[in-house]
């Protein structure tokens, strides 16, 4: 965890009071300041501004920034002052306080600024230059138990994401996974996690453990997600998979396809509670919104007052998912404790209307990517393919929903979310995927990769022994072939 302290003049915690006196008589001086938020470069707005002096930090004042990040305190002593400044921003840095010193002049105004570091600064700070450098940030947090009184436990953390290099001159994505143990005190830190990009994280502590999360890096590279541990108990679901389950490597199964190639997906369960209600942005209830926590295959739909509840729930850090007819894909990282139910109130945006595009030719219309090679197997006889106006005529909210009614592709929950299955129940497989002819490191579910409105052609091959040979599958299971990019000249 980070202490900034800005400070020009020791702190002496005790003073006789002629000396507060002496220091308090003669002219007085008047402080005017400014709380300014480095890493947004904005300023620091509704901040708690703290003011004692240097020798007697007994007595305390405050004042709050306004909207300009500005405070003024009046009838100040001349002489050495401490300000700090709090904020629920400064929480979210791992910052517990700023301060610094200020020498107050009589008769007078005396001015100051107090600034949030840059993110730069505290990554080189906790990382080490090196990670600041590389555009790279860093996830934080505490782990605590999802019994009472909820202590700080130790435990261990694994933090894994896509990451692109260049392997024998070919681009690919490959799998990036650190794992790390906590400080005694339940603290973590994790360096070197990509800014303004999603990672996938567990923890666990003996036999208790968080689900399968997605963490959101902010675009400043630093993010804090505290964890909570909780128990669960397994249910094998009625379904096998050719290939090693995503939940099964990510939790420490290393076995390889070749001497596993047969693996049961797990639903977790338990005594935990959900309750809560769907909401517009205006406040309104939601109905019919479908809920669910990811792993568990628990589901509801809210009611016409959108409150809805789950129960038989594991305890611990889970993911809430909601979605809506008409809304985008709500996630949430939720903690759910034992022996009392959790409480969330979610809003779900609207999107904003679209006027429908007419696509002339489509690889002329996409900016990014190369579709004439789509474009020419979509001729074919082999596969399945959806091309720009089908995906539109879909409207999926997330990447999975694209392939909910493709013939031959199942789309079965999992610890990460849902994911996609070839084959029957009993004997189905999970296909190698590709986003813009590069191969994706496995365990992850589509929407780590892409964001379903940027989809602009899939291809599907069930059959293994018909995949074209540049998109071969590395199990025998089948590809999947993801094309993106971004729509040029719209036509109204």
């Amino acid at each position: 965890m980070l202490w900034v302290i800005l400070s020009v003049g020791a702190i002496v915690p005790t003073t006789t009071q002629a000396q507060s006196r002496r220091a308090t008589e003669g002219s007085i001086g008047r402080l005017e300041g400014v709380a300014y938020d480095s890493i947004y470069a904005r300023p620091l707005s509704g901040a708690t501004i703290q003011l004692a002096f240097a020798s007697n930090v007994a007595v305390i004042r405050f004042a709050t920034t306004d909207e300009r990040g500005r405070f003024v305190f009046d009838s100040v002593a001349p002489g050495q002052w401490i300000v700090g400044a709090n904020h629920p921003r400064l929480d979210s840095l791992a910052i517990v306080q700023l301060t610094r010193g200020v020498d107050v002049k009589s008769r007078g105004v005396t001015r100051a600024v107090i600034a949030v570091p840059s993110a730069g600064s505290l990554i080189t700070q906790e990382c080490g230059a090196s990670v600041a450098i590389d555009s790279s940030g860093y996830l934080f947090g505490t782990l605590r138990n999802a019994r009472p009184p909820h202590v700080a436990v130790s435990g261990s953390v694994r933090v894994e994401w896509p990451e692109p290099e260049i392997v024998g001159g070919v681009f690919r994505r490959q799998l990036r996974e650190l794992t790390l143990r906590t400080t005694a005190t339940g603290e973590y830190s994790v360096c070197g996690v990509p800014p303004y990009g999603l990672v996938r994280i567990q923890a666990w502590s003996g036999a208790d453990s968080t689900g399968i999360l997605l963490a959101d890096v902010p675009s400043h590279g630093i993010g804090k997600l505290d964890l909570t541990l909780g128990a669960a108990r397994r249910i094998p679901l009625p379904d096998t998979v050719l290939a090693s389950d995503s939940s099964a490597a990510f939790e420490g199964d290393t076995s390889s396809p070749a001497s596993a190639s047969r693996a049961t997906v797990t639903l977790l369960r338990g005594t935990g509670i959900v309750r809560g209600g769907a909401r517009t942005t205006f406040g309104a209830p939601l109905a019919n919104a479908h809920a669910t926590v990811w792993g568990t295959g628990v589901n509801t739909t809210s009611g016409s007052d959108g409150r809805f509840a789950l129960t038989d729930l594991p305890t611990g850090s889970h993911v809430l998912e909601l979605r809506a007819i008409g809304y985008p894909l709500t996630r949430r990282v939720i903690d759910i404790v034992e022996g009392e139910p959790t409480m969330i109130t979610a809003a779900l945006e609207k999107p904003a209307d679209l006027t429908p595009i007419q696509i002339r030719a489509l690889r002329s219309r996409i900016m990014g990517v190369d579709l004439s090679g789509f474009e020419k197997r979509s001729r074919g006889a082999i596969g399945r393919f959806l091309d720009t106006l089908q995906l539109a005529r879909i409207n999926a909210i997330t990447p999975v929903d694209v392939f909910r009614f493709v013939p031959g592709v199942r789309v079965v929950p999992g610890p990460g979310g849902d994911k996609i299955v070839f084959g029957a129940p009993g004997r189905s497989c999970d296909p190698t995927i590709y986003v813009n002819g590069v191969p994706a490191a496995g365990n992850f579910t589509l929407d780590m990769y892409v964001n379903a409105a940027d989809l602009r052609g899939v291809e599907i091959y069930t059959n293994p022994v018909l995949v074209p040979s540049e998109y071969k599958a590395e199990t025998f299971c089948g590809s999947v072939v993801l094309w993106t990019g971004v729509t040029r000249d719209r036509r109204r």
